[in-house]
């Protein structure tokens, strides 16, 4: 079970301020009401005192001290302290993938990450295909407990393949050293980054967003051809080469050893790919979550099965999306047993530097 320390600690502050603020010697009632007692007229005032006697002893039962009532609250939590409260966080859980279910038979995996972080997502700056810096050192950690995770997994990948950028293949490279050191992942310009074109990149996410949604916007409705500003590439484009590398994937993994490999690409790419394999709307695919080092766990039939969407699906905005009338895709059939696994990851606060693990 985990614990929210810091939820915790406030309760536990508001509770201590409460008594405090009650005066020393006072006591408050474990009850919120007491049943109304009789009235009776006493003969003289022996008889009155003796009633009163009676009536005070009777109420001590229902009230406890102030001393009491924070001794009540924090002996439990010296008698029974939780481990978990040794830091604000859950740590970092490199048996996360050890939950998934067995791989069918007649099935392949690919584990697919996402690229560890770069100075540009730190920093809240968009990069896209054009702009190409390394991960740094979350990024480092990040791709190594990755490699963490994917080294428990059953089945383990032997080969990694990556885009053709720096962060991702940086990635790769780290958390395949934590399978084997010998393996040297396999590069591919199949899995690069969606192109927005020159307009956004390098630019703050803020000033940026407006032009990278309205393209999104446009492909969510079925404007297929509709091609950022300065260039880029289409909503074609990015969904033919999202099923080719698929295709490409699957059947390097038929060839594996033991039937799985593991893959790293990029975050708009990731979420465009799973929303075609489900066949969902873009507009939903483009809220999915995948942060850095993620990892989406797809199975996919052997032999590459594949079902056809057309212009109306789901995927282009059903019958009201604008797609063109002989728009079709071939989409691989596919298990999408889990997205954006992350228990493996560092706790990171925006901004933040981690130090290196080195």
């Amino acid at each position: 079970m985990t614990i929210n320390l810091s939820a915790m600690k406030a309760v536990i502050h508001i509770l201590l301020a409460s008594f405090a603020l009650l005066p020393l010697g006072s006591s408050f009632s474990l009850h919120a009401t007491t049943s109304p007692r009789p009235i009776r007229v006493s003969s003289s005032l022996s008889e009155l005192k003796s009633d009163n006697d009676a009536l005070d002893s009777e109420r001590e039962k229902d009230y406890i001290s102030r001393r009491e009532a924070i001794a009540a609250c924090v002996t439990p939590l010296v008698l029974f302290p939780l481990t978990s409260w040794a830091g604000e966080t859950p740590p970092e859980n490199y048996d996360c993938l050890l939950d998934l279910p067995p791989l069918p038979e007649d099935q392949v995996r690919v584990y697919l990450c996402r690229h560890g972080q770069t100075e540009n997502n730190r920093l809240r700056k968009v990069q896209g295909a054009r702009v190409d810096p390394p991960i740094n050192t979350n990024g480092i950690i990040q791709a190594q407990n990755a490699g963490k995770a994917l080294s428990k997994a059953s089945p383990c990948p032997q080969i990694f393949f990556c885009s053709d950028l720096q962060r991702a293949r940086l990635t790769a490279e780290q958390a395949s050293f934590q399978i084997n050191p010998k393996i040297v992942p396999k590069p591919s310009s199949l899995l690069r980054e969606v192109d927005f074109g020159p307009v956004a990149e390098g630019q703050p996410v803020a000033t940026a967003k407006a032009g990278m949604e309205a393209t999104y916007a446009a492909w969510a409705v079925g404007n297929v051809d509709y091609r950022p500003s300065g260039g880029g590439e289409s909503g074609r484009e990015v969904l033919y080469r999202a099923v080719e590398s698929v295709e490409y994937l699957v059947k390097k993994a038929e060839n594996s050893p033991n039937r799985c490999i593991g893959a790293v690409s990029h975050s708009t790419f990731i979420r465009i790919l799973v929303g075609v394999l489900l066949d969902e709307p873009l507009v939903k695919a483009a809220t999915r979550k995948i942060e850095n080092c993620s990892i989406t766990v797809l199975d996919f039939p052997k032999g590459f099965k594949t079902q056809e969407l057309g212009p109306k699906d789901k995927l282009l905005g059903g019958l009201l999306s604008r797609a063109p009338s002989d728009f079709m895709l071939d989409v691989p059939i596919c298990t999408v047993v889990r997205t954006n696994e992350n228990r493996h990851l560092p706790e990171i606060r925006p901004g933040e530097l981690l130090p290196s693990r080195a």
